[in-house]
């Protein structure tokens, strides 16, 4: 993916580069977040671990673009799609419910749209 993108922005054979910020997730088939940066901002940005997701689960990754006067966070963010299916134990709703099950109450939302 990071390929065609990349020559989708540039063109073929170009020496610009974009920038890449990827969070894994918790699960190897669903979930994630990728950043792409555009060759012309990606001089300015700074991968940074102020847009991590805290918890592993890969529900955000940030980049920061860093100019001459300020800092800006930029946040891509992830949310598991309600899914009932009894047949769907790999959808991300499933596997951050497992793991919500294992929370004090206090430290989780309602589901795991929210959380």
């Amino acid at each position: 993916m990071e390929e065609e993108i990349t020559r989708g922005w540039t063109g073929q054979g170009s020496k610009n580069k974009c920038k890449w910020a990827h969070a894994d997730t918790i699960s190897r088939r669903v979930g994630g977040v990728t950043l792409a940066i555009h060759p012309i901002m990606a001089r300015y940005v700074s991968n940074t671990n102020k847009g991590d997701d805290p918890r592993g689960w890969g529900r955000w990754k940030g980049v920061q673009v860093i100019g001459r006067k300020k800092k800006t966070l930029i946040i891509g963010t992830y949310a598991p799609s309600h899914n009932t299916k009894k047949t769907a134990l790999e959808s991300m709703w499933q596997i951050m419910s497992k793991y919500m099950a294992t929370m004090k109450s206090d430290e989780k939302e309602k589901n795991p749209m929210i959380q």
